[in-house]
């Protein structure tokens, strides 16, 4: 399977004008590394983990962590249970998860993975810069 993850602001839904329908879905400002005004700090972003090969034949638990690389504890995690898809003829499918107001305790690097059924299937590194004005 083949993995990507990126980070960003927020997802924005853009619908079909032509249908009214349903449309796509656009990651905003995508970036490796978030401001923090203070620190600690409460932060809310979003993350796009994108998948080719993935089979969905089965059900899958999933699992994604955000983990603090000084100490190893976990920053945040959402976890659950994949729904059994149709292949597409592309054979992609993309996760699309919201973090809110997760607690970084210090600026420095973090580490975003994500397991499918407990095995680690990406990882992916971020900072958080503390910037004062």
């Amino acid at each position: 399977m083949t993995v990507i993850i990126i980070f960003g602001e927020a997802f924005e839904v853009r619908s079909n004008q032509e249908t009214g329908g349903g449309g796509s879905i656009a990651l905003i400002n995508p970036n490796i590394a978030f401001a923090a005004p203070v620190i600690p700090s409460a932060l809310s972003f979003v993350a796009e983990v994108i998948t080719k090969n993935i089979s969905f034949e089965k059900p899958h638990t999933v699992q994604f962590t955000i983990i603090d690389t000084t100490d190893g504890s976990i920053v945040d995690r959402i976890e659950g249970d994949a729904p059994v898809q149709s292949p597409n003829p592309l054979n992609t499918f993309n996760f699309n998860l919201n973090f809110r107001n997760s607690l970084f305790k210090h600026a420095g690097a973090y580490d975003f993975i994500f397991k499918m059924d407990g095995k680690e299937m990406g990882k992916q590194s971020f900072d958080i810069v503390e910037v004062t004005r």
